[in-house]
Order: C-alpha cells, then sequence, then structure tokens
C-alpha cells in the first residue's frame, strides 16, 4: 500500500494527532532558508492541513528545546497557537506522557483493556522532526512479552540477556560474565591457561550465553521458553560449555526456572525480570 494514501486515510478518520514538535521542526533549511512549515508542498504542511481540514483534534506537544510555538505560522497552522499544547520532555517523560493520557482519556479515547481495544482507537501520532514527518499509529501491536532485555540471578552468575522472540522460536545472547574471581572457574581457567601443552596461552577472563530454542504456552498453560545453550569464551567465541535454560513467565511478569550446565552437571534455580 502507498504510505501517502494510508495517511490520506488515516486523516479523514478525524483521529487524534500529536504533533511532536522538535527544534528541527522549526529550524531553517540551510539550504533554502526556509522551515518545513513554510512549504506549502512538504510533506509536514501537507498532513497537517490535511488534519485540520478533516476535523482531527491535533494537540502540540513540544519536545526538549521547544519553549513555545512560534507566532506567524502560515495559514491554517497558525490555528495551532490557539491549541492547548503539552510538553514531552526527557526528564519528566512519564509525567508529561502521563498528562497525555489523561488528555486522550478526556477526549473519549477508551483506555486499554485488551489488545483488541487498541484497533478501536483512532489515534495518530505526526513525527514531526528535521528528517520529515510520519504517520504513526497509537494502536501499536502490543508488545511481546519476550523479545528485549532480561536480568536476573541464574545459579551465581548475574547476568543481561537479551531475547528475540519469532514466533515459536527464541534466541538468546548475554552480555559478557566476568569469571576472572570466580572460584567456581578457577579449575577451568587454569585448564584454559594450560591447554594444547601452554602453546594456547592467554587468560579466559569473561564468557557469554548463545542460544536458541522455542517458546510455547499449551492451552491453559502460561508460556514457557526451553533453550539450548552454548557458553563462549569472550573473547574469540570458543566454546567452553553447553546446557539448557527452561523458565515459566509467570503472572508478575518474571520468568522463572532452571539452568543446567554440562561441566557441572547440576540444575541452579534462574530468576529474571525485564531490564529498562
Amino acid at each position: 500500500m502507498r504510505w501517502a494514501d494510508e495517511v490520506a486515510r488515516a486523516l479523514q478518520a478525524r483521529p487524534v494527532l500529536l504533533l511532536l514538535v522538535t527544534p528541527g521542526l522549526l529550524a531553517q533549511n540551510p539550504a533554502t532558508g526556509r522551515r518545513q512549515l513554510d512549504d506549502p508542498q512538504a510533506p509536514v504542511r501537507r498532513e497537517i492541513t490535511a488534519a485540520l481540514a478533516a476535523g482531527a483534534v491535533v494537540v502540540p506537544v513540544l519536545c526538549d528545546g521547544v519553549d513555545s510555538l512560534p507566532a506567524g505560522l502560515p495559514p491554517p497552522l497558525d490555528v495551532l497557537g490557539e491549541r492547548t499544547w503539552r510538553r514531552l520532555r526527557a526528564y519528566d517523560w512519564a509525567g508529561d506522557l502521563r498528562r497525555i493520557e489523561q488528555d486522550l482519556l478526556a477526549l473519549g479515547l477508551p483506555p486499554q483493556r485488551h489488545p483488541a481495544a487498541r484497533r478501536a482507537v483512532l489515534v495518530g501520532v505526526l513525527l514531526l522532526g528535521a528528517a520529515g514527518a510520519g504517520l504513526w499509529w497509537w494502536q501499536q501491536p502490543p508488545a511481546d512479552p519476550l523479545t528485549g532485555r532480561w536480568q536476573g540471578r541464574i545459579g551465581a552468575d548475574d547476568v543481561l540477556l537479551v531475547l528475540q522472540r519469532d514466533g515459536d522460536q527464541l534466541r538468546l545472547e548475554s552480555a559478557p560474565i566476568h569469571i576472572r574471581q570466580r572460584a567456581d572457574w578457577a579449575d577451568y581457567r587454569q585448564f584454559w591457561r594450560e591447554r594444547d601443552g601452554g602453546q594456547a596461552g592467554g587468560e579466559l577472563d569473561a564468557v557469554r550465553w548463545r542460544g536458541a530454542g522455542t517458546a510455547r504456552a499449551a492451552v491453559g498453560s502460561p508460556l514457557a521458553i526451553d533453550v539450548a545453550l552454548t557458553v563462549l569464551s569472550v573473547p574469540g567465541d570458543v566454546p567452553v560449555d553447553g546446557g539448557n535454560l527452561s523458565a515459566t513467565l509467570m503472572p508478575d511478569g518474571r520468568l522463572q526456572g532452571t539452568r543446567w550446565f554440562n561441566g557441572a552437571q547440576a540444575e541452579v534455580p534462574a530468576v529474571l525480570t525485564r531490564s529498562h
């Protein structure tokens, strides 16, 4: 589908538009000496004009570096100065976003109680910046409960993991785990130092985990993961050990289960929470 057609369809649905006003939007183009908003053919200006003509509710949102809407905007954009505006600042992101959410609720948009409710909310976001503009749907698909960064304690290891889910398939990669001061790694580090008759040399001061497996939920059961792990040297990615990580997604959002390493021939508890 054509992007421009989708923008036009969204605007005709009389959405609520949040205009993210950045310094780049208000800056002059060095090549032309004009702002994007001064050019009748600029995509940003055309989209805002179409939204106003369609009767959309337009809420200017001033980002970091913008203290107020400038005076003297060309018609019909000059009406934006009469609209109630909000801020969206890095240092008070949560508070500013909460106020915007309250505005949307006051406009009659239903709160999300189920993923299907997102499809009923006709809210667009015009992202306005130096590089141009695009239409973002407020009803983004629900975030995957596994994909992202996780941290926690797995046995003796404090780990930071990145999970990437694609359907039932799950991939895993850890940040380096430093083992230089670890008593449980002392014997293996000595073996590593002396391997190949001492010709290989070098120290093994850190390892990382890499793995692939599945993420599935049986009927009436929570989502569960089962990942085959490989322990790799850092640097070099030389296989050091192997094992398995299995865990269940708990109601409180944690991953809880066990990890097995072939070298230790033992299971240890695993508890992970999302890392922000």
